[in-house]
């Protein structure tokens, strides 16, 4: 994670609230899987925008489970993030491959 963040969880319930550090988004993980230890989570969507330099990222994804008192829990959750100054280490940068006189090249 990046050195400053914010991660942010809305609506009234017991995991709502904000997080800026490491530690306690971790502690926030723990909290979701003891509420519901067998959660699977379905992603819906992801939207990428900008260069590697400035990239916006979005995401849908679908949460189900049941809680501890045997009641089932679902919800579709969105997540938005910002990247900034991320440059990809030159050995992990794509290539398109391209077909050239017969063979494949890239």
């Amino acid at each position: 994670m990046a050195p400053r963040f914010s991660y942010r969880f809305y609506g009234d319930s017991t995991l709502s609230g904000e997080r800026h550090t490491t530690e306690a988004v971790r502690r926030w993980w723990q909290r979701s899987f003891r509420l519901m230890p067998r959660a699977t989570f379905d992603v819906l969507d992801i939207v990428v925008s900008g260069s590697p330099r400035n990239t916006s990222i979005a995401t849908a994804v679908a949460v189900h489970g049941t809680l501890a008192d045997g009641s089932s829990y679902e919800n579709i959750f969105n997540q938005f993030m910002h990247m900034s100054g991320a440059a990809l280490p030159r050995s992990a940068r794509w290539r398109t491959p391209r077909y050239c006189n017969g063979r494949w090249t890239g």
